[in-house]
Order: C-alpha cells, then sequence, then structure tokens
C-alpha cells in the first residue's frame, strides 16, 4: 500500500492493504538514543523525557533509523526508530504492544515550544515533530 492522502477504502479493503506494513506490533520505537557502557548495547530513553533509560542489546534489533535530535534542557540526544528482530515469542510481541501503546499515549514533557494545552507529538508518516 503507498502512503497516499485521499485515497479511500472500504474497511474490509483497508485492512487488507495494510497487512503487510509496519503497521503491526513490529512498527519500531521512537525514543532518544546514545552509547551504552556495555559493549553491544546501546540506551534508550522516551522521546519526551532523558531522565530514565534502558539498555537494549544490539543483537536484539533489526535496524535502527536516525530521526533527527531532540532538546532536552540544555542538551540535546539523537533520536531514532528501533525496530526488533522478529520473534516467536508471544510475550515477546505483547511486551513491544504495550510499550508502543504507553509510548503513543505519553505526553510530551518539557520545554516544546507549543502554546498551552498542547504537547510535542511524533509523526511517524512525516518523521517530524509537531504540536497537537
Amino acid at each position: 500500500m503507498t502512503n497516499q492522502t485521499g485515497k479511500y477504502f472500504a474497511p474490509g479493503d483497508y485492512l487488507e492493504a495494510i497487512k503487510d506494513t509496519d503497521a503491526g506490533t513490529n512498527g519500531g520505537l521512537v525514543g532518544q538514543i546514545k552509547p551504552s557502557d556495555n559493549p553491544g548495547s546501546l540506551r534508550y530513553a522516551h522521546p519526551a523525557s532523558c531522565q530514565t533509560w534502558i539498555e537494549i542489546r544490539h543483537d536484539d534489533l533489526q535496524s535502527i533509523e536516525h530521526l533527527g535530535f531532540r532538546r532536552c534542557g540544555d542538551h540535546r540526544h539523537p533520536m531514532a526508530r528501533l525496530t526488533f528482530k522478529p520473534s516467536d515469542d508471544p510475550l515477546h510481541a505483547t511486551l513491544l504492544s504495550l510499550a508502543q501503546l504507553h509510548q503513543d499515549l505519553a505526553p510530551m514533557a518539557g520545554d516544546d515550544g507549543c502554546p498551552p494545552g498542547q504537547h510535542r507529538c511524533y509523526d511517524a508518516g512525516s518523521h517530524h515533530w509537531t504540536c497537537c
């Protein structure tokens, strides 16, 4: 399916058209990344805050897509989409789905330059941050 605006589908046709896209459980996680002190790993933080970092092993990743940089107080971090390797483990799929759900619903914190009542949202289609 090509990403075309203004194209309309019947519900069943649309679901068929997107079934092979990355809209499923391996659409990746967008966040801040930095090197790790542990060889073979990187550090990942939610796009809204660099206060909490987790380790992600290189071996678990299929690809990393650089998306730019995110200002974080007096410094900045690279932003990236991490796509995980496929797994047959149902727990893997469930945890990744939960992580994506919470990432999509979490408000963007900090000095984001948006008007009152709005926050920063990452638009995966355009690969840009917007106010929403």
